[in-house]
């Protein structure tokens, strides 16, 4: 019989370094399973004129991750992705999250009124303003974040961003139930 608690994670991280970019995603079951995952690296050129034909890109296998959690909240504070490349060359990355967190939900995610993709007419337009110290992390309507990260690789160092939404208890992260924060 299908368990039919309901809940989401995703981690999501686009990351570019001088030389080459990375991607990870991932979705998961509320006990760590993974649903979805992919990970690659792809080269940077300096411009149009020196990209080939066939342009590489390489797939992270053996891919796993973990999310550092601020205390009470579903908000990160970094995150560790590791992998293998083809060359059997160790992946390592590290995220540290820096500066404000920006709250998907101002562009229609968990919005009451302003859902994500949903046609309100041609000119229909509108806003609001939250004063971001009194936004309250235990409300689900701000679980899904994207936050600017320093990134580190070995030597080489980036700048990428990190988006996470959890919704529901999810064993590896340690929630145990729909809107509990971290521990």
């Amino acid at each position: 019989m299908l368990n039919q608690e309901p809940g989401v994670y995703w981690c999501w991280a686009p990351v570019h370094f001088d030389d080459f970019c990375t991607q990870f995603g991932t979705f998961e079951d509320r006990n760590g399973n993974t649903t979805q995952i992919s990970g690659h690296k792809l080269p940077l050129y300096k411009d149009m004129s020196s990209v080939p034909p066939d342009i590489e890109v390489e797939t992270i296998h053996s891919l796993h991750h973990s999310v550092d959690w601020q205390k009470g909240s579903r908000w990160a504070t970094g995150a560790k992705i590791s992998g293998m490349l083809k060359n059997k060359e160790k992946f390592n990355l590290e995220l540290e999250t820096m500066g404000p967190i920006f709250f998907c939900k101002g562009i229609g995610y968990q919005h009451d009124e302003w859902k994500h993709g949903i046609w309100k007419g041609e000119s229909e337009t509108g806003y609001e303003v939250w004063d971001l110290s009194e936004i309250d992390p235990g409300d689900y309507t701000f679980f899904h974040t994207h936050q600017i990260a320093r990134a580190t690789l070995g030597s080489e160092k980036g700048i990428g961003m990190l988006e996470n939404l959890v919704v529901g208890r999810h064993d590896p992260s340690g929630f145990e139930d729909f809107f509990d924060g971290a521990k």
